[in-house]
């Protein structure tokens, strides 16, 4: 990631500056520039502005940093991406998370503490683009930098957030900054005695096979997945992997996998976004639903929903999460039924 200042001249202080000040609003996450118009996305929600950006600049930046960037403002950092189009250059901004929120102001259970408090496993926190997995992880790793002296490695692409050491030691990683890929970055920090690693991303299946055999020698690994719900994530995982090695790979993941945490972001009723989440804290039922060479993921939902309906909190389903979120008035039934994965559970016109 390459540092700037503001008050720097050049070319690239020149060219953000016209877009500075939608940075400065903390409720955009992304900026959009499409031919020389310029949209964000503010709560979630696509929205116009009167900024334009020239063509040329986005080209500038295509020749002399490439398709894909990361900048570090004073005070904002980015990520971007450019590729041509019809009308010349789109390009995509990722305003990178600010500050890092505490666990309690992102509405989490209680029962996520507990998380903070594993010595060895691995926990996946899933869903798609957008859906606050960094930030989710991020508090996370904040809450264990607040109460545990370890050492933490993290290795992402880009670095999104910015640790400051309170009781634990950071060593933070970027793909493409003297790291070559996921995989190899992995296996490097097995190295360097690490007590907790947060991978940014476990994108293909040999990154998936290094992370669970970190955790299988004993470290505290959490990562993200593309994947919905938490059946889902276990069936992503398994077909990521050719069929002679499923069973190696079933066996793994009932073993080191500690929790899988699925969620997604919905708007409020006040114009703000919640976040709705599928969770399971494995018990032996659903490790030997895992294990089991016979097919029979299906069986995790009605576990996880068994468990719930019982009143133990290491479980939530989407729809208990949506039915909380309905209940406390933070959104409408109709916000419950078009996000929820099970709409026939929140039956009405």
């Amino acid at each position: 990631m390459k540092s700037l200042s503001w008050n720097d001249n050049g070319p690239l202080q020149d060219g953000w500056r016209w877009i500075r000040p939608l940075f400065e609003d903390e409720m955009i996450t992304d900026v959009h520039i499409k031919g020389e118009g310029c949209y964000v996305r503010r709560r979630g929600v696509i929205e116009d502005t009167d900024i334009t950006v020239s063509q040329s600049f986005v080209q500038w930046l295509l020749e002399t940093y490439g398709q894909d960037a990361s900048f570090g403002f004073d005070d904002v950092r980015i990520r971007m991406h450019i590729l041509g189009s019809i009308n010349g250059y789109d390009m995509a901004v990722r305003v990178l998370p600010r500050r890092i929120p505490p666990l309690e102001q992102l509405g989490l259970p209680p029962v996520f503490s507990e998380l903070i408090q594993l010595k060895r496993g691995l926990v996946l926190v899933t869903g798609a683009v957008g859906s606050g997995k960094t930030t989710t992880l991020g508090s996370l790793i904040q809450a264990i930098n607040e109460v545990r002296p370890v050492n933490i490695i993290t290795i992402e692409d880009p670095v999104e957030l910015i640790y400051n050491p309170i009781k634990a030691r950071f060593s933070q990683r970027e793909i493409g900054g003297g790291v070559s890929t996921y995989p190899q970055a992995i296996r490097d920090a097995l190295r360097e005695d690490p007590d907790v690693v947060l991978v940014g991303e476990t994108r293909d299946p040999e990154a998936l096979e290094a992370v669970m055999t970190l955790a299988e020698t004993g470290k505290l690994v959490f990562t993200t997945l593309h994947s919905i719900d938490v059946a889902q994530t276990f069936h992503r995982i398994l077909d990521s992997f050719p069929a002679h090695k499923q069973p190696i790979i079933r066996a793994q993941c009932s073993m080191v996998i500690q929790a899988v945490v699925s969620q997604v972001l919905v708007p409020t009723v006040n114009g703000d976004r919640a976040v709705a989440q599928e969770f399971a804290f494995l018990n032996e039922a659903i490790r030997n639903i895992i294990r089991s060479r016979e097919d029979k993921l299906h069986l995790l939902y009605p576990e996880i929903e068994s468990m719930e309906k019982q009143g133990d909190t290491h479980f939530r389903t989407f729809t208990g999460s949506f039915k909380r979120l309905v209940s406390r008035g933070q959104i409408t039934l109709e916000t419950a039924r078009q996000f929820a994965t099970r709409p026939r559970d929140f039956p009405g016109s």
